[in-house]
């Protein structure tokens, strides 16, 4: 996000050549943290398995998430602050065959729009950036989209792994500054995989007229109802970003200080499963009451709760997802603590 005060500055400093920033040069190609590297949005929607280039995403994930901000859709409190029209909305203009298929004007023009606005305006962009004042502090945390974007997915487990860093990483900046270098390029539509095509890989036979088609990662397969493909499938991608002690933003009061990974040093790599398992099985709902995941009663689970649509203590989570997880994702964890919640 971009305080008005901050780009008419911005804009003296250009006008005036006396601060240009530099973006340097732009490194092309479909590498890590190169222009075109394609990365999958997982929020357990719809949605999950949306391609979008990694610069792409940090903004969309940054500057609002078609929600608040610097996006089309906020106004009023829900811009907060950003002035109006400027927009950049970068999420793809249909997601799956059925929606590229019907009419896409107005998800295409907000698109090809935001995209110019990315342009025009990406060295006070990235001057923001370098000196921290976006995306704003606490006004800026509280906007940031729970979404996770996984640069690696394995057809064969259905399974995400590698999540994007943030812009609050000397990696996640180097990558945006050079998507920004780049001309900020964008994943315009997204279509299921055909034979011979790869999660990732450009759509056979489709042209876009803002951006790029490309293949989208296969949506979260439903788990089986044991732990090792519940944390898997759900709790490592879904859960373990937020609810994680290592500095990360979305920890803290709002989270219930719930540390998933309480007994996995920060910066240690990956949560340990059975130390996950330990985290919730038996353990107090700090905040809600109740039991986390109470073994062989499922209706007692603040766990399961707190993922559906309505649950009897705060916001459905993932946090973002008013809906709470589909039906199919949540049966396999009823059926896993019913049995026992075993490890």
């Amino acid at each position: 996000m971009i305080r008005l005060t901050g780009l008419a500055l911005s804009l003296l400093c250009v006008a005036a050549s006396a601060c240009q920033p530099t973006l340097g040069e732009c490194a092309t190609g479909e590498g890590a943290g190169e222009d075109r590297e394609v990365v999958f949005l997982v929020n357990g929607s719809p949605e999950d398995g949306t391609p979008l280039y990694a610069g792409q995403a940090l903004q969309q994930r940054s500057c609002g998430n078609s929600g608040f901000c610097h996006s089309q859709a906020a106004t009023g409190n829900g811009r907060r602050g950003a002035p109006a029209g400027l927009d950049f909305d970068v999420f793809p203009a249909c997601t799956d065959e059925a929606s590229c298929d019907t009419a896409i004007e107005g998800p295409l023009e907000r698109l090809r729009e935001s995209q110019r606005q990315t342009y025009d305006h990406r060295y006070d962009i990235w001057r923001t950036i370098e000196d921290g004042s976006m995306p704003p502090g606490a006004a800026g945390e509280s906007v940031l989209a729970d979404d996770v974007y996984y640069r690696d997915f394995d057809p064969d487990t259905g399974t995400f792994s590698n999540p994007l860093p943030g812009l609050d990483t000397a990696e996640g900046r180097r990558i945006y500054r050079n998507w920004l270098a780049c001309g900020a390029p964008v994943v315009e539509q997204a279509r299921e995989a055909a034979a011979g095509e790869r999660p990732g890989g450009s759509c056979a036979s489709v042209m876009g007229t803002v951006g790029d088609c490309r293949v989208r990662a296969g949506r979260i397969e439903p788990p089986d109802p044991n732990w090792p493909s519940i944390f898997a499938r759900i709790v490592e991608p879904l859960c373990v970003e937020c609810h994680r002690d290592d500095g990360n933003p979305f920890f803290g009061p709002s989270d219930q200080q719930l540390d998933l990974c309480r007994s996995t040093p920060a910066d240690s790599g990956p949560c340990d499963p059975a130390a996950v398992h330990a985290a919730l099985v038996g353990q107090a709902a700090e905040g809600c009451g109740g039991t986390l995941v109470a073994p062989g009663d499922p209706d007692a689970s603040v766990f399961l709760d707190k993922m559906g649509a309505s649950p009897g203590c705060g916001d459905p989570m993932p946090l973002g997802d008013d809906d709470g997880l589909a039906p199919e994702l949540l049966a396999p964890i009823r059926q896993w603590i019913q049995d026992g919640a075993s490890l």
